[in-house]
């Protein structure tokens, strides 16, 4: 829960034991992870049966060679034009090394890195669709909350990282609730449906906030959210793993999470992609007429520094806000369908009770 404020802080001051702030919002995960490392080597002994195989180092550079592109793309893609010849480059080498990995995987059969065997089962396949799904609405509206608060409510980016304490006490609660119900029924398909309906109800609630509405309204809506992706992040992962054999629990484990990864990488691209794309249209109905030319220079600066935007003219500022605000209302309608078509998915899956739980 401590993340986002940290992180909130550090990206806030200019500079600190001699590096930019916005550095330790990486740096800080080194000590952990190192604690992390020392706990699982130290403490988790968990029985095993030792197989010897080789990797499968054609499939993951195939891997590789797929997501590279994609998160080029995802990076690049406001610069450069999401339908530019740059990234429509990427798009086809992404889509040429995935077939490449598809074909590679089932060469290699048993010794694949990612055994296609395994989507032979209907509700593994379905659960790993609705990670995919999953992933993009916990992605896309993580990342877009404290660009809200920043560009629309005019809040620096510790009091931003502060007012995200509300999802991530959504997504706490939520996980450690349906944790322990799903430990004493065994039932698990329940809890991902109803978070991904929390959270695509939380999405269109936000979506409802605009610059004249009490910060209360995306407060309140952010804690659904959270609610509904803490329900439904790791019941996704349990519902993989009930559809696997005990010898492919490690991949089927490893699988739901990579494909969750997946999606947030494709919602965050697509979600932007979106915003910026109905922005102009909207400034400009805001505007009531043509932008002056210097605005589209300002937006620019504005995606790595959103005081830009606050040091414009007021005649202009309060439409571009309201322009802005309702582009990101328009993101979390379509971060809110994603989540409900996932709960539509999930309503098929068949779910096995868990022989572990308690009765």
């Amino acid at each position: 829960m401590l993340g986002p404020v940290l992180g909130g802080v550090f990206a806030d001051i200019d500079a600190f034991l001699g590096l930019a702030g916005w550095r330790l919002v990486f740096l800080i995960n080194v000590p952990i992870g190192l604690a992390a490392l020392y706990v699982a080597a130290r403490w988790l002994h968990t029985p095993h049966q030792r197989n010897r195989q080789r990797f499968d180092w054609s499939g993951g550079l195939a891997l590789l060679a797929t997501l590279v592109p994609l998160l080029i793309v995802a990076e690049q893609g406001r610069e450069w034009g999401w339908r530019s010849g740059q990234a429509m480059l990427c798009y086809g080498l992404g889509l040429a090394c995935a077939v490449v990995f598809v074909v590679n995987e089932r060469l290699r059969g048993e010794a694949a890195l990612l055994p296609l065997r395994l989507f032979r089962r209907p509700a593994l396949g379905l659960g790993v669709l609705g990670s995919v799904l999953f992933g993009a609405t916990l992605f896309g509206t993580l990342i877009l909350m404290p660009q809200y608060f920043q560009v629309v409510r005019d809040i620096t980016p510790g009091a931003a990282g502060a007012l995200a304490l509300p999802v991530v006490f959504g997504i706490v609660s939520g996980s450690v609730i349906s944790a322990r119900a799903v430990e004493r029924t065994g039932r698990y398909k329940l809890f991902a449906v109803l978070g991904s309906l929390l959270a695509g109800a939380g999405s269109l609630w936000f979506a409802q906030s605009d610059p004249g509405t009490g910060l209360w309204l995306p407060l309140a809506a952010s804690a659904v959210i959270g609610c509904g992706l803490g329900f439904a992040m790791q019941t996704l992962v349990i519902a993989v793993q009930a559809a696997a054999d005990p010898a492919d629990l490690g991949v089927s484990s490893s699988a739901a999470t990579f494909f969750r990864t997946l999606g947030g990488v494709i919602g965050v691209t697509v979600l932007l992609a979106v915003m910026f794309s109905v922005l102009p249209g909207d400034i400009v109905r805001q505007l009531g007429s043509a932008p002056p030319p210097e605005l589209a220079e300002r937006l620019a600066a504005a995606q790595s520094d959103t005081a830009v935007l606050h040091a414009l003219p007021a005649v202009i500022q309060r439409p571009v806000v309201a322009g802005l605000a309702e582009s990101m209302s328009t993101v979390f309608v379509i971060a809110a369908v994603v989540a409900l078509a996932a709960a539509a998915l999930l309503l098929a899956l068949k779910a096995r009770p868990l022989e572990s739980s308690r009765r």
